[in-house]
């Protein structure tokens, strides 16, 4: 990080607390083994889940077992979360099992990515169908 931008965004940078570092890569050092990336600037991860620049994503394949039941409770959970319309739409990733993949996305169904919501959808749903994705 040059010394100016630095001076400008070392108050965003704390022990123990995810952040977004945006930058690139200088022309100089294209070809080179380990190139220096040049931060521009730095947002804490919890601004972006709220600001809807992070969805929500389940991951789900066909035949793994989930009941109807557990769909309907997460749609209750999803609801119990949407408190915001400036808030991305829950993002499902389907797969057939057989190589087969969609990407939908709910016109219906919006939700912030917040810690309780995350935790609430993980527990219903195992840790590995729940994840984070850029927002639209």
């Amino acid at each position: 990080m040059f010394p100016e931008a630095w001076g400008l965004l070392s108050d965003r940078i704390r022990t123990d607390v995810p952040v977004l570092l945006k930058g690139g890569y200088s022309r100089r050092d294209q070809d080179a083994e380990n190139p220096t990336f040049i931060v521009e600037s730095v947002s804490s991860f919890a601004e972006i889940r709220l600001s809807g620049q992070v969805a929500v994503a389940l991951d789900l394949t066909m035949g793994d077992g989930l009941a109807a039941d557990v769909m309907r409770d997460v749609r209750a959970v999803v609801e119990a979360h949407s408190t915001s319309p400036s808030a991305p739409s829950l993002e499902v990733q389907w797969s057939d099992g057989n190589g087969g993949k969609a990407r939908l996305r709910s016109r219906s169904l919006r939700l912030a990515a917040t810690q309780s919501a995350l935790n609430e959808l993980r527990a219903l749903l195992g840790t590995e169908r729940v994840r984070l994705v850029r927002g639209a």
